[in-house]
C-alpha cells in the first residue's frame, strides 16, 4: 500500500531524505508532528507529498506513538496512511464554485437573501441587500418594510407565505420599503428551500426594484391613450405592416376608419384592397409596390367603396421601413377619414361652377376695393381675364368712384350691411355701360368683405327712355286717351281726356 502511494517500496522509504518526499510547503507540518510524536502523542495531519513519479498526492496521517517503560522513550510509531488527493481536489473545486458563487451575489445589483421561514430572519444578503450597520441577521420585514412584525400580519400578501403552501417558486408584486420609509415597487422572486422531508425550510429572495418601470408603464398607457384619443378626434388612424413576418398592426380608430370590427383579425393586405374603388385601389397597389422597390413614400387622396350611397375618401400616407442592414423591412403609415373635407370641396366646386356660369357680374372686394375674386361674367363685361382683374381696384372700374367716395359708401354700406344702387362701369375698351349693383357687407376671419352682384341694365335703361319719351307724348298729345283696366274702370286719362 506505501508503494502504491508513494511509489517508493518500503526498503526504498528507508534510505529517502524527508524533504524529498514531503512537499516544501507541508514540511514543517510534518516535522511538527514527528516532534508531537516523539514527545510522546498522537499526531494527526493532512499533508501533500511527491511520489516517485513526481506526482502530487494528498495525505491523511494518523499516527500514534510506542512508550517503552523501560527505556522511558518512544521507541516505534504505530500509524495509518490514507489517500485523499481526490477528496482534497473535491473539496477545491467545491471552494472555488463557493467563491464564485459568492461574487456572482455580491455583483448583483438587486437584493438577494436567504431567508428561515421559520422565523424570518435573514441568513444570507448580498452587497445590494445589506445596511449601512452591516448588519446581517436580521427579519426580512425589517429589511424591507422597516417594521417590527411580518407584513402578513399587517394585512399584506407575503411571498414566503405564498411559498409554504405552495412548495414551488413564485414572482409576485410588493411593496418595499426603503430606510427613509420611501415605498418602493418592487417583484419579488422567491424560491423555495426544501430539507430531506421535503418541508421548506428556507426560501431564497431576489429583489427588482420596478417602481421606474411601473411609472413608464402607467406613463405609455397615458400616451397610448392620449394617442387613441387624439386620432379617434381627428379620425386619424394608424398602421405598421412587417414585410418579413408579414404581420400587420391597426389601431383602434384605423378599424373605424374603414369600418372594420377592431374585435376581429386584422384583414389581410388583398381584403384590404376591397374596400377601395377599383381606381383608387389600383392607385394605392401601384404606390405600394413602388415604396417597397424603391423606398419612395406615397400619400393619396383616395376613394372608399360604397356600402351605402354616401361616398367616403380617405387621405392614405405610407413609408418604408428599413431594418439594421439598410433593406426595406415593411411599411408603415397613417389614413384620416377626408370625406367632410371633399364634400365641401365639391361644394365649393360647385358653387365656384354656378358663380362663374350666371350672367350678372360678381365680385368679392376687400375695404380697399381690391378684387379678391371675380366670375367669368365680370371678365366678359369688363373685358379683362380673371387674373388681371385680380390686380385691379374698384376705382378701375367705376368712373363714379373717387377715393374718398369709395370709403365714404365702404362706411355706409357696413353700417346698412346691404345696398342697391346703379353706377357706371367702365370696359377695357373704355366702354362705359349702367349697371345696377347689389352690395353686401360679410364678416370672414375677422374681416369685412363686400359681395357685389352687378347687372348690365343697359337695355332696361334704354326701355325707360323709350317709354318716358312716349309717356311724354301721351301727356301732350291732343288727343284725349285714357286706359281701362278689365272691368272699364279708368285707370288713366291724359290732360286733353281731362280737359274736354
Amino acid at each position: 500500500a506505501l508503494e502504491k502511494i508513494t511509489g517508493y517500496t518500503v526498503d526504498e522509504v528507508r534510505f529517502v531524505e524527508l524533504s524529498r518526499i514531503v512537499h516544501a510547503d507541508d514540511l514543517p507540518l510534518v516535522q511538527k508532528g514527528i516532534a508531537t510524536l516523539l514527545n510522546g502523542s498522537a499526531s494527526s495531519i493532512e499533508y501533500r507529498i511527491k511520489n516517485k513519479s513526481g506526482e502530487i498526492r494528498w495525505l491523511s496521517d494518523h499516527n500514534q506513538p510506542i512508550y517503552d517503560p523501560v527505556e522511558k522513550r518512544v521507541t516505534h510509531i504505530l500509524g495509518g496512511m490514507l489517500d485523499i488527493t481526490e477528496r482534497k481536489l473535491n473539496e477545491s473545486r467545491l471552494r472555488a464554485q463557493k467563491e464564485f458563487l459568492h461574487v456572482v451575489i455580491e455583483s448583483l445589483t438587486h437584493p438577494f437573501y436567504v431567508i428561515n421561514t421559520s422565523d424570518f430572519t435573514v441568513t444570507m444578503a448580498n452587497a445590494a441587500a445589506r445596511t449601512k450597520d452591516k448588519k446581517l441577521i436580521r427579519t426580512c420585514y425589517e429589511l424591507t418594510h422597516n417594521s417590527d412584525r411580518p407584513c402578513c400580519e399587517n394585512g399584506e400578501s407575503c411571498p414566503m407565505e405564498q411559498i409554504k403552501k405552495t412548495k414551488t417558486a413564485t414572482i409576485v408584486e410588493h411593496i418595499h420599503y426603503t430606510s427613509k420609509q420611501e415605498p418602493r415597487i418592487v417583484e419579488v422572486h422567491g424560491y423555495p428551500i426544501l430539507d430531506q422531508n421535503g418541508e421548506v425550510t428556507q426560501m431564497i429572495e431576489y429583489v427588482l426594484d420596478i417602481t421606474d418601470r411601473k411609472h413608464s408603464e402607467k406613463l405609455l398607457k397615458q400616451r397610448e391613450f392620449e394617442l387613441n384619443e387624439s386620432q379617434r378626434l381627428s379620425e386619424i388612424g394608424s398602421w405598421d405592416w412587417n414585410a418579413e413576418t408579414d404581420t400587420i398592426f391597426w389601431s383602434d380608430t384605423y378599424y373605424r376608419v374603414f369600418g372594420f370590427d377592431p374585435t376581429k383579425p386584422t384583414p389581410n393586405y388583398l381584403e384590404h384592397l376591397k374596400v377601395y374603388t377599383a381606381e383608387s385601389a389600383a392607385i394605392l397597389d401601384a404606390g405600394v409596390k413602388k415604396a417597397m422597390e424603391s423606398g419612395e413614400a406615397y400619400e393619396f387622396e383616395l376613394e372608399l367603396a360604397k356600402p351605402t350611397t354616401k361616398t367616403r375618401w380617405i387621405s392614405a400616407h405610407g413609408e418604408p421601413v428599413w431594418n439594421e442592414k439598410g433593406e426595406i423591412c415593411g411599411l408603415r403609415g397613417t389614413a384620416q377619414n377626408i370625406t367632410p373635407r371633399k364634400m365641401a370641396e365639391r361644394e365649393l366646386s360647385l358653387l365656384t361652377f354656378a358663380i362663374n356660369h350666371v350672367v350678372e357680374e360678381v365680385y368679392l372686394m376687400d375695404d380697399s376695393g381690391h378684387f379678391q375674386y371675380a366670375n367669368e361674367g365680370a371678365a366678359t363685361a369688363l373685358g379683362y381675364n380673371r387674373e388681371e382683374l385680380l390686380k385691379m381696384n374698384v376705382l378701375d372700374v367705376d368712373p363714379t368712384f373717387s377715393p374718398e367716395k369709395w370709403q365714404e359708401h365702404w362706411q355706409y354700406l357696413k353700417e346698412q350691411g346691404a345696398l342697391t344702387f346703379e353706377t357706371l362701369h367702365q370696359s377695357a375698351t373704355g366702354h362705359t355701360y349702367p349697371v345696377e349693383v347689389n352690395a353686401n357687407a360679410i364678416e370672414y376671419d375677422n374681416r369685412t368683405y363686400n359681395l357685389v352682384l352687378s347687372r348690365d341694365i343697359s337695355e332696361r335703361k334704354k326701355s325707360d327712355e323709350a317709354l318716358l319719351k312716349l309717356s311724354h307724348a301721351v301727356e301732350q298729345s291732343p288727343v284725349t286717351v285714357f286706359i281701362t283696366d278689365i272691368k272699364g274702370r279708368i285707370e288713366y286719362v291724359n290732360p286733353e281726356f281731362t280737359r274736354v
